[in-house]
């Protein structure tokens, strides 16, 4: 959609630029006649300015299809005749390039090449005419072409419709590096939205899974154990209920930061919903630093927290479970840290179990 209103307004932008050349040209056109008088091109020139400047002032009524094939066939038709009326001295070539260059913009390389194909193909009628003098260029046309105001009112056209479509294309450019950057900051919000948790900042259940997964694999290959700790807080929903939800967000968050400070680089702590985390210890090679950690995590996480004067308490249920010795893969490694978690919450919470 994006994408489209983009080269809508890129055929706009050309359709602009070709109103003020037509507004430069058509004078240069007159002169032309009164110099070397009448040529047919001279009324195609004004015919074709009519109709761009006719489209301009119509382009917000006009389909984006309509208005590019006004574009490219203006372009086909100021091209074949100029060089039916003036040969090699025309700026054919010059309408070639910028007609497929302009085509392949809006409309994609597979109809700019068709396009093109036909552009070239009338192009070529046009020259085996002249080759073989069924057809021929005017005495005038010829000496219009010796004449240093000839070369100057050649060279305006082709100078002007060059740097029109030089500078839309520019301006499509610059608004699609722009596109893609607001919809690579989008798909970065989209990506923490999913995958962080919003209050907390941790990583949410789906990084939780990823780093369980590669914490195991890492253990296979290095004899090493990892370790899950399972925590649920204890007296949160009391906290909610008597100081509210802010009151217990403001728990969450202080809570996290405390378990994040007392875990290492290599380990990960993550929310996976309301008041239950996950810390997941890779690269273990034996247990006992995990019986500290669970002390120390208990005792930071007893630490009242203020929140508008009051002095809030909570605890925290731990359940501990090892790979390889007590499970043999992911899942099985969260359900046994999930059954020890809730051992210790109905033996009196505020604890630590292994399974």
């Amino acid at each position: 959609m994006e994408s489209a209103k983009l080269k809508a307004e890129f055929a706009d932008r050309v359709l602009a630029g070709l109103f003020v050349f037509v507004a430069i040209v058509l004078p240069l056109s007159v002169y032309k006649w009164l110099t070397i008088g009448f040529l047919p091109i001279f009324l195609i020139n004004t015919a074709i300015g009519g109709i761009l400047a006719l489209c301009y002032f119509s382009r917000k009524k006009l389909r984006f299809e309509t208005k590019s094939w006004v574009i490219a066939i203006s372009f086909i038709v100021v091209g074949v005749c100029g060089a039916a009326s003036f040969g090699l001295a025309s700026n054919a070539f010059v309408f070639v390039v910028v007609c497929g260059f302009f085509c392949a913009e809006v409309w994609g390389r597979a109809r700019a090449l068709k396009v093109t194909f036909l552009f070239v193909l009338l192009l070529t009628i046009v020259a085996t005419l002249l080759v073989t003098g069924i057809m021929s260029i005017s005495e005038a046309a010829t000496s219009h072409n010796h004449s240093a105001v000839g070369w100057i009112t050649s060279m305006v056209p082709a100078v002007l419709v060059t740097l029109i479509l030089i500078h839309s294309t520019s301006e499509l450019k610059s608004k699609q590096r722009q596109k893609t950057y607001e919809l690579y900051i989008q798909n970065k919000q989209n990506e923490q939205l999913a995958n962080y948790d919003k209050l907390t900042s941790l990583p949410t259940l789906n990084i939780a899974q990823n780093r369980l997964q590669e914490a195991i694999e890492f253990a296979k290959q290095t004899a090493t154990k990892s370790v899950l700790l399972y925590l649920d807080l204890d007296g949160f929903k009391q906290v909610n209920d008597t100081f509210g939800h802010d009151a217990g967000d403001a728990v969450l968050v202080t809570v996290a930061q405390r378990f994040n400070e007392m875990i290492r680089n290599t380990d990960t702590c993550c929310r996976i919903g309301g008041d239950e985390f996950l810390i997941i210890l890779p690269n273990m090679q034996n247990v006992e630093p995990v019986h500290s950690l669970c002390q120390r995590l208990i005792t930071q996480v007893r630490k009242p927290i203020q929140f508008n004067g009051h002095s809030l308490a909570v605890g925290v249920s731990i359940g501990v479970a090892i790979f390889p010795d007590n499970a043999i893969n992911a899942q099985e490694l969260r359900s046994k840290a999930d059954e020890a978690m809730y051992r210790v919450k109905q033996s009196g919470k505020n604890n630590y179990s292994f399974v």
